[in-house]
């Protein structure tokens, strides 16, 4: 997140992978002590944190992630939502998504998915 005003300008596009929240963990695999499955774990105020810093951006911005309440509606309510089937979690079926800023969404050639 230091980085990205470092890097900022309207033609950068920036690929966002977090942890996912840990409220989107499903699984037996993310059974580990409560927060801290991956070696850099997320708190959901971590996520808050990091959509501030997102919501600045003036390049475009692709977030990818499962949904959940804390990005449909508190975080990332406005973004562009695309969903797409995967495995995930042991090859069970999953929707993953990915969240796109309008500045994203404005380079998408017209008629791309449907928007």
């Amino acid at each position: 997140m230091e980085l990205i005003p470092t890097f900022d300008k309207p033609e950068t596009l920036f690929y966002v992978d977090p942890p996912y929240p840990i409220s989107t963990r499903n699984s037996v695999r993310w059974e580990c002590e409560q927060t801290r499955c991956y070696v850099h774990e997320m708190t959901d105020d971590d996520h808050r944190a990091m959509a501030t810093v997102l919501h600045q951006v003036r390049g475009m911005v692709v977030l990818s992630g499962y949904r959940c309440d804390l990005y449909d509606l508190e975080l990332f309510p406005k973004w562009k939502r695309l969903d797409r089937a995967a495995h995930a979690d042991g090859a069970r079926d999953r929707v993953e998504s990915l969240y796109l800023n309008d500045a994203a969404v404005a380079k998408l050639p017209q008629g791309t998915l449907g928007i």
